[in-house]
Formats: C-alpha cells, structure tokens, sequence
C-alpha cells in the first residue's frame, strides 16, 4: 500500500508514520510512505511520478490547506482514497465534496488511525477486479466484478445481476462465492450473494442494493453477514 502523510507539523507527521509502520506489523499490509510538508509538494509530486493508493491529509496548513491540495489532486486521481487529518470534525464534513474516505480528529490515537486504515485496506481490495467467464444460452461471456451488484440462485440457475443488465447461466453459488473469495462478497440469505459496494441500506429483515431492488436477510446468515458488511466500511 503506497501511503503519502501530508503535514506542516513535524510531530504530527512523525507519528502518523510511526502508526503506519505499526500498522503494518499488526495487519501485515506491506506500508510505504512518503512525507510531504505542504500540498503543494504533493500536487507536484502526483504530476511527475503519479499517484498513491492513500493520502493521510492534513485540512489546516500554512500554504496550500488539505481541502484545496485535495482538489487538486482529485483532478489527476478519481481513485485515491484521502483520509483528512483534522482538529475541527466540522471541516472534516466538506471533505466528502471531493471523495474523502473519512477523517479522523487531531491528536491521532491509534485504535483511531488503525480503523481508518483497515477501511482503506478493504476498499481498496474490494476495488480489485476479476473478470469471470460465464456461460450462458446464448454463449461465453466475460464480466467484471465490478459490475456485479449480486448474484442469485433461482430454479437451479445462476442469475447475475449487473449495471448492464442481467445474465442467466447454469452453476453453483458455492462455486462462484469460492472464485469471488478475497473480494467484497457476502451472502445475505442462500439465494444472494451480494456486493458489498453496491448495499444502499439495510434493515433487520432485508438490504437494498442498487437499483432499489430489496433482498432478503435469512436469520441464520444476518450475523455473519453484518459482520463482514461491518468489516467492509468501518475497518476490522
């Protein structure tokens, strides 16, 4: 994971990279970071040798503030998960206006930095694409998972249900939740087996997925379904 802190302040940027080799220990993510004083030396940095998979941001500096330096960058990087490193939480709330991940609130404790971070790690992994090979009746097909909103089972046949349409093929749940493994995947009941970007809401009976379509939450799967939504966007 390339990880850039960007602050004015020598300490808070020290221990920001003091938590992230920490982190790294503990979840045994490979961590390399870069320190950077201003945003501006980021924005540079990003339009000679390209981008980062996290931005440690810190809101108030001196010459270019996180919220402007965020701009920026968002211009070159649509992808880059920026974490805003704040002492007031209300400027935090601007930061969703350019894609922030999340904040967290000045001084830093770890268990804080440490959740942020298991967050980014699974949204970045859920962002990794696999492309399946589905056969259908009328032939091959390939499919990104990233298009893939859930997968049903009905009448013995697979149903996959993406952003561009639905597909029907023959196969197994338990087959294809073993390929999609490591992805953001989860059964919600034995009939669905959902991606977790694609949840817009869930109640204690059902969740609703893109295309407000609702689906079904069983009693013997909601605990372990909510835990792994729970993994999914507050970090462990």
């Amino acid at each position: 994971m390339r990880v850039a802190i960007v602050d004015d302040n020598p300490a808070d940027f020290g221990r920001l990279q003091e938590y992230a080799k920490r982190f790294e220990e503990e979840s045994g993510e490979v961590i390399h970071t870069e320190i950077f004083s201003d945003g501006a030396q980021i924005a540079e940095r990003y339009r000679e040798k390209g981008r980062f998979d996290v931005i440690l941001l810190d809101i108030e500096m001196k010459y270019l503030d996180g919220m402007n330096t965020a701009g920026q960058i968002r211009k070159l990087d649509e992808d880059v998960l920026i974490i805003f490193i704040t002492n007031l939480a209300q400027f935090a709330v601007r930061g969703y206006e350019v894609g922030a991940l999340d904040f967290v609130v000045k001084p830093v404790a770890y268990p804080a930095f440490s959740a942020k971070m298991y967050k980014a790690k699974r949204r970045l992994k859920s962002g990794q694409e696999k492309m399946l090979t589905v056969r259908s009746k009328s032939g091959l097909f390939r499919l990104s998972t990233r298009e893939l909103i859930y997968i049903e089972v009905r009448n013995h046949s697979l149903i996959y249900h993406t952003t561009m349409g639905s597909y029907q093929c023959t196969g197994s749940l338990k087959a294809i939740e073993k390929e999609l493994a490591g992805l953001a995947f989860a059964k919600c009941n034995s009939c669905y087996l959902v991606h977790l970007s694609y949840i817009e809401k869930v109640t204690n009976e059902w969740v609703l997925v893109a295309g407000n379509e609702k689906l079904q939450i069983s009693g013997p799967k909601r605990k372990e379904f909510l835990q792994r939504l729970t993994d999914y966007y507050g970090g462990r």
